[in-house]
């Protein structure tokens, strides 16, 4: 029996009929776009022809250390839209509804149909992560990847079927070879799986050696033994290596989170490093209090130590925020800090999204394109509200599932418009 059900379905059914909507546009988008992405145009994408024609191992025909150096397994998958021209979003936006259908069907389980359309809305709401999911760029298989691990966890639970597991390890291996920082969240999931089998010995096994033969083929090893032979560094040039990470520790991770928290609040669109009095000033003001902290260049990339702070609310896909239905994500991830629910679904999603963007905050360094980064963080913030909000029933929560929906809807429509 569902709980939780609303008796009137309107707010449901608006839902559905603008998800059919953005859906059908995006589509159409994934299909006729161009490779728009700079990274895609440079490396991700464009390797492959070379590769095709040099192989990986002292490969002659690449020029840039961007061609070598990242995991490319997700890049892979494009080659046969290479080949015939056309479709190069298509990757990238199967992963865009295979993780709101993973949303859909396991929110509808717990709250019902109504709930897990708002929460699809929701996320094509996130203007980052819709820009994502219609581009060339590797950060959208990370999140698909980790939906289809936490869908398969959830039906092992309820169904001890193997099949399930082998999913799971499956979606591991891919995220750990789409992108470099999918390598550290496959390795907390693949120990969260052997945990999870810990009872069955036989299970446990077959899991350690399935992920071996997962990363073997899925894990993009190629690229790190290739990179340890020509840099010396399993993950590219130190040079590289040392402008993307946080190389500030704990000052660092406290900026950045700072950082991130501050510009997760949305006053307006913007252009590139360009917009209303609010966003300027709202950057202004973070920088003075990092400055009186003591932290203001920590933890940033290096070309930003001279620039001023300006959080990018564009529709650029490098540099989109998340909205305002990311700024109600990121709220609701900060309410689960301060109030404690370990036994409702909610909280465990908004403290697992807070949790990932405090690893992102201590590993990676500040940048503008930063934002595609958090997307899986996002996500989780936002099913988290979806999942808050119908958790009690009451007359003030129906009113606020409305008002939510009507601002999903909204943030869907806009972000097309804004693109």
């Amino acid at each position: 029996m569902i709980r939780h059900q609303l008796p009137d379905r309107a707010v449901g059914r608006v839902c559905q009929s603008v998800c059919w909507f953005i859906f059908a546009y995006w589509a159409i988008y994934a299909v006729v776009a161009p490779v728009t992405n700079i990274d895609a145009q440079i490396y991700n994408v464009a390797r492959l022809p070379l590769a095709m024609r040099g192989g990986l191992f002292g490969n002659v025909f690449f020029t840039s250390p961007y061609h070598l150096m990242w995991p490319w397994t997700f890049d892979a998958v494009h080659l046969p839209f290479v080949q015939i021209g056309w479709g190069f979003a298509l990757p990238s936006f199967s992963c865009l509804v295979g993780t709101c259908l993973v949303v859909f069907y396991m929110i509808k389980e717990k709250f019902g149909s109504d709930a897990g359309w708002v929460a699809v809305t929701g996320l094509l709401g996130l203007s980052c992560l819709v820009y994502q999911g219609t581009s060339t760029k590797n950060d959208i298989p990370i999140l698909f990847s980790g939906a289809v691990w936490a869908y398969g966890l959830w039906r092992w639970r309820r169904e001890r079927k193997v099949t399930h597991i082998f999913w799971m390890i499956l979606a591991i291996g891919f995220m750990a070879g789409a992108k470099t920082t999918g390598a550290l969240y496959g390795g907390l999931l693949a120990l969260w799986t052997l945990w999870e089998l810990r009872g069955n010995r036989m299970h446990l096994l077959n899991s350690v050696f399935g992920l071996i033969g997962a990363v073997f083929l899925f894990g993009s090893v190629e690229t790190y033994l290739e990179s340890a032979f020509v840099w010396r560094h399993p993950l590219g040039p130190p040079g590289i290596v040392d402008q993307l990470r946080n190389s500030d520790g704990f000052r660092g991770w406290a900026a950045n989170l700072s950082r991130y928290i501050v510009g997760s609040v949305y006053l307006g669109p913007s252009h590139f490093r360009s917009g209303p009095p609010a966003i300027v000033g709202l950057g202004n003001a973070e920088r003075e209090f990092l400055a009186w902290t003591g932290l203001n260049n920590a933890g940033v990339d290096p070309f930003l130590k001279t620039k001023d702070l300006f959080f990018v609310q564009s529709g650029f896909e490098e540099l989109s925020g998340f909205g305002p239905i990311g700024t109600l994500a990121m709220a609701t991830m900060l309410f689960a800090c301060v109030c404690w629910r370990t036994r409702e679904t909610w909280w465990r999603l908004a403290i697992a999204g807070f949790l990932g963007i405090t690893l992102v905050s201590y590993n990676l360094a500040f940048s503008d394109w930063g934002n595609r980064f958090m997307i899986c963080w996002y996500a989780l913030g936002t099913v988290a509200l979806v999942c808050f909000l119908w958790s009690r029933e009451t007359a003030l929560r129906r009113l606020f599932r409305w008002l939510f929906a009507l601002l999903a809807v909204a943030s869907a429509i806009a972000a097309p418009l804004l693109s």
